[in-house]
């Protein structure tokens, strides 16, 4: 049952009934959540506005009845402001209505409904898009598309669809900052969404600030401002520009600054660098994205239909870089690149990187031109590295040709990778291929990372046939885990996330899209193209086992900005039997990340949770106390598909267990115009050390 739960955000006031003698403009609001569900009761008042959304002159309608969604009303000519008034409870929003000759018939409402759940997070108006199903697991939504938060200049910031690759840091202030990329295709008009900070519609990267302890979200903006583009003709970067159109950014990848920076020669650039890519066809272009708002061109990566762009998190002065370019084989496609670079101590943040004056390399398996369904080995197979030279001024279609000419390798759609935390020589990818044929990870070991060049070998770790369909994004953890997502396309099929661990080989399913909402004939059924993205280890900001990801719900939205359905969640797991040793609480940030996730980076030491009584928490026997997130009703069951994990080590882990709710501000939306996002309280299982 859907309810809203609102608080005034201006002090209610009674409002006269009064109609304008003025001829004027018929026009429908149609009141919906932000899942397009129609509000079935509320009444409205409008009354007149100046241009800064004032108050002025007489209501001209009080009282308006909203039923089934709709109520229709003829205004003259003017902006105006709406009280709407939702089980006894008023909100309003001044300002945001113009009407006029020109403006169009029916207009939206939207209002992010409140759907109660013990697993909805402060911030997101519905509950968790996928429920687990497997013991210990427990999943919450953080933010759904069409929720809002305070932007930097004050103004409501909403998400948006298609939110995609993430990558998250530590503030050092109890939030942390989440970058998110925006799946968007430029080339459909009609889901291009709006212009946004860097001037032009299509792909972005919003930044969102987060409360670690709540989930609450403190505020959103854009993060790309500006573009710093490659002059093919003058052999050299412009200088930055804005109105760039961007298409397609699927996954990407925030390494440590370890990656971009060497200590000891004092080469590279010293901060983050938020890494993606163009899936957009054989010309799509690689990014690193600076913090300040500036967007480089990475074109010595060369030109690919861009799944991701791994930078290793530390070898040297050299900057190593795996590209996944996810298109089918057979046309100089389907490719493996790595890059290898220099660091610099003059440039731009790319050149200073190694970004930019490196060679490009395609990955070659002996003997292996196309990947096929009847491609099986056993064990290791050697690879070596095919070199394409400076590939600065290629084209996609010209590495195409070589990729062919050279024997590189052309698999069944490279996906998502990651290196390996606990060995630096070894990088894993999945391939996706289709529903109908086989979906597969694999292992790459390098004889030397620091000079790859020298090849190394390959291992089929899963070989298509284990239950899997479609794996599309992955993460690496210290636990010798790799969290795998799915993505099957427009097929009757519930997307899950399964996890594989390195020790025993077992596969095991986690959690899946709750078949209320992706099921065909689901109580609250959206759409059967649905897929989970983005999935990254965060244990070193929210504790051991913690992840976040998002879900892509491909159901067309009808505000224009939103362009789909969609939401961000955090989900815990516990770890596999068997699985790698886990780091000691209190392990400094420079053991435990030494080789780096590549994913989440923390800037200071970790440090033991206190206990109750302050002092560090020891290392206990008590199930209970390693538990989870406890939560006031159980997480949605799902089908066990494994016995239940052994209970994570007490340490620096961040229990979030639910207290009840508060009542949240909730946004009323009109027109595509915002306000503000609401709450509910969290409490931690016990006191947290440095906030």
């Amino acid at each position: 049952m859907l309810a809203l739960v609102v608080t005034l955000l201006v002090p209610p006031f009674g409002l006269p009934a009064a109609q304008a003698e003025a001829p004027g403009k018929t026009v429908t609001f149609a009141v919906s959540d932000v899942e397009q569900r129609p509000v079935p009761a509320a009444t409205m008042t409008i009354f007149k506005t100046d241009a800064d959304g004032k108050t002025v002159g007489e209501d001209v309608y009080a009282g308006i009845a909203v039923t089934g969604g709709q109520a229709t009303v003829t205004l003259p000519e003017g902006t105006y402001g709406i009280t709407l008034t939702v089980d006894g409870k008023d909100y309003r929003y001044p300002g945001v209505v113009n009407i006029g000759a020109t403006s169009p018939d029916t207009i939206p409402v939207f209002v992010p409904v409140v759907e109660d759940d013990p697993n909805r997070g402060p911030s997101s108006s519905k509950p968790p898009y996928l429920v687990p199903t497997m013991d210990g697991v427990e999943i919450k939504s953080v933010l759904t598309v069409g929720d809002a938060v305070p932007g930097k200049d004050g103004k409501p910031y909403r998400m948006v669809g298609i939110p995609d690759g993430l990558g998250a840091y530590d503030n050092g202030d109890g939030t942390f900052t989440l970058l998110m990329n925006h799946e968007i295709y430029l080339e459909n008009p009609g889901t291009a969404g709006a212009v946004r900070a860097h001037g032009a519609k299509g792909a972005f990267v919003s930044k969102w600030v987060i409360d670690k302890t709540t989930l609450e979200v403190k505020r959103g903006e854009d993060l790309i401002q500006r573009f710093v583009l490659w002059n093919k003709e003058k052999n050299q970067y412009d200088a930055p520009v804005q109105s760039v159109e961007l298409s397609r950014l699927c996954s990407a990848d925030l390494p440590p600054i370890g990656a971009f920076y060497d200590e000891k020669s004092g080469k590279g650039y010293p901060d983050r660098l938020f890494m993606n890519g163009e899936e957009k066809g054989r010309e799509g272009r690689a990014f690193a994205h600076a913090l300040d708002g500036t967007s480089y061109e990475l074109p010595a990566l060369g030109k690919a239909s861009w799944e991701n762009i791994l930078v290793h998190p530390k070898t040297g002065e050299k900057t190593v870089v795996i590209g996944l370019d996810d298109t089918p084989p057979g046309k100089g496609s389907g490719t493996v690149f790595v890059y290898i670079g220099e660091k610099q101590s003059e440039g731009n943040p790319a050149e200073r990187a190694g970004l930019n004056n490196g060679t490009l390399y395609g990955l070659k398996v002996e003997g292996l031109p196309l990947e096929s369904d009847d491609t099986q080995w056993e064990g290791p197979k050697p690879f070596s590295l095919y070199s394409f030279g400076d590939a600065r001024n290629k084209t996609g279609a010209e590495l195409a040709q070589e990729i062919i000419a050279g024997g590189v390798t052309q698999f069944q759609r490279p996906e998502d990778g990651a290196w390996d935390p606990l060995d630096p020589n070894v990088f894993y990818f999945v391939t996706t291929a289709t529903m109908n044929n086989k979906s597969r990870l694999w292992k790459l070991t390098f004889k030397d990372v620091t000079q790859p060049e020298l090849g190394g070998t390959i291992e089929m770790l899963l070989k298509g046939d284990e239950g899997q369909k479609m794996m599309d994004n992955l993460t690496v953890t210290r636990r010798g885990e790799i969290l795998i997502q799915e993505d099957p396309g427009k097929n009757d099929h519930i997307a899950k996330i399964w996890r594989y661990t390195l020790a025993d080989g077992k596969l095991e399913e986690v959690a899946k899209h709750d078949p209320r909402r992706f099921a065909p004939g689901g109580e609250k059924f959206l759409t059967f193209d649905e897929e989970s993205s983005g999935i990254i280890d965060v244990s070193d900001i929210l504790g051991e086992g913690w992840y976040l990801f998002d879900v892509q719900a491909h159901f067309t939205h009808t505000d224009p900005e939103l362009v789909e359905g969609g939401q961000l969640l955090a989900m815990f797991v516990p770890p596999a039997q068997g699985g790698a040793p886990q780091p000691q609480p209190g392990e400094s940030e420079e053991a435990r990340s030494e080789n780096g996730e590549g994913h989440t980076e923390k800037t200071s030491s970790s440090a033991p949770i206190p206990d109750d009584g302050g002092g560090a928490a020891p290392p206990t026997s008590d199930t209970r106390a390693n538990t989870p997130p406890s939560i006031d009703s159980p997480a949605p069951a799902g089908t066990k598909v494994s016995e239940p994990s052994p209970a994570p080590p007490s340490g620096p882990a961040r229990a979030l267990p639910r207290t009840g709710a508060l009542p949240p501000e909730v946004l009323l939306v009109v027109g595509g115009a915002l306000l503000a996002a609401g709450g509910v309280a969290y409490r931690r299982s016990r006191p947290e050390m440095g906030g």
